[in-house]
């Protein structure tokens, strides 16, 4: 109650030692712009709202058109 996505990851990222340069984050919706503004290494699904897509480093494709494996490609993850 209170937190948001950005939230969480700061402190899973404190948890785990991990640094954010080897974070990513995928999102779409109002709730994800916090998050995406966060992470250095965002991606907008294609089919997210314009707010995220704005802040995000990435877009991919829509969410129901393999964005996510999409995505993955474009950021070198797979």
């Amino acid at each position: 109650k209170g937190g948001s996505k950005a939230e969480g990851i700061k402190k899973l990222v404190d948890i785990m030692n991990i640094d954010m340069n080897d974070v990513y984050a995928f999102g779409d919706g109002p709730n994800d712009v916090e998050m995406l503004e966060l992470v250095e290494n965002s991606v907008a699904m294609g089919n997210g709202v314009e707010a995220a897509k704005a802040v995000s480093k990435y877009q991919t494709g829509h969410v129901d058109d393999n964005g996510l494996y999409e995505g993955l490609k474009k950021i070198g993850l797979v």
